[in-house]
């Protein structure tokens, strides 16, 4: 069983993010959601011009929002003790 912790739905990056425990373990996961062409809301557009700046070199809004994200998760969590166990990112 997985309690959430803290979602990040939408963001005007693109980002979504979501920071799961397992209420088993104690363990924490962050799941990153990756391009989804079949977005709604015209985020599949963000997420392609995401792509795009990857392929150039350079580093994204996006990509940098989800680095506070798990800066601010990983800060967070260590108040109590804990800290991430698992990454994962999920494309469709």
């Amino acid at each position: 069983m997985f309690n959430l912790e803290v979602c990040t739905n939408y963001n005007p990056t693109g980002l979504d993010a979501l920071t799961l425990e397992n209420v088993n373990t104690g363990e924490f996961i962050m799941a990153f959601v990756g391009t989804d062409a079949h977005a709604e809301y015209g985020m599949q557009m963000q997420d392609l011009k995401t792509n795009v700046k990857l392929l150039n070199g350079v580093t994204p809004p996006q990509l940098q929002e989800a680095n506070a994200y798990f800066q601010r998760m990983q800060a967070e969590l260590a108040k109590s003790g804990h800290e991430i166990s698992y990454l994962c990112v999920a494309t469709r």
